[in-house]
């Protein structure tokens, strides 16, 4: 699977949760090996390094991208593709057009998207130095 704009890692965390840990418990309990958690593929990608946090170690691969790959010539495609909190960030028009089409046809068992319920213009992001209070 696939999370864009994977941040902070905590939907990989909840990925891996559901996937691997889950399956693992059941096939144990069944009892049989499981081999799930080899073959269990989650990668991250998230094209703003400041909100690259700790809880990245759930991915098998985590980078660092520019969304523009998304529609890239490159061959790509995932089981499932997760993109939170990202499209509001792109020209409706784009989204609508290429950005989503593109994730629906390079996911062979669906897409997830999630945006925020408000959208507000975010500014440029400032990192505050610790202990200091905005």
């Amino acid at each position: 699977m696939l999370d864009l704009g994977a941040g902070y890692g905590k939907y990989g965390v909840l990925f891996r949760e559901y996937l691997v840990l889950r399956h693992s418990r059941e096939d144990r309990r069944r009892g049989k090996k499981s081999g799930f958690s080899q073959v269990a593929r989650i990668d991250g990608v998230e094209g703003f390094a400041a909100y690259v946090g700790a809880s990245t170690n759930s991915y098998t691969t985590k980078s660092m991208s520019k969304a523009s790959w998304i529609s890239s010539n490159r061959e790509w495609e995932y089981d499932f593709i997760f993109i939170g909190d990202v499209l509001e960030h792109f020209d409706k028009a784009a989204a609508v057009e290429k950005v989503l089409p593109t994730l629906v046809a390079r996911a062979s068992m669906g897409v997830l998207v999630s945006v925020p319920a408000k959208v507000e213009e975010q500014g440029r992001y400032l990192r505050q130095p610790a202990g200091n209070s905005p």
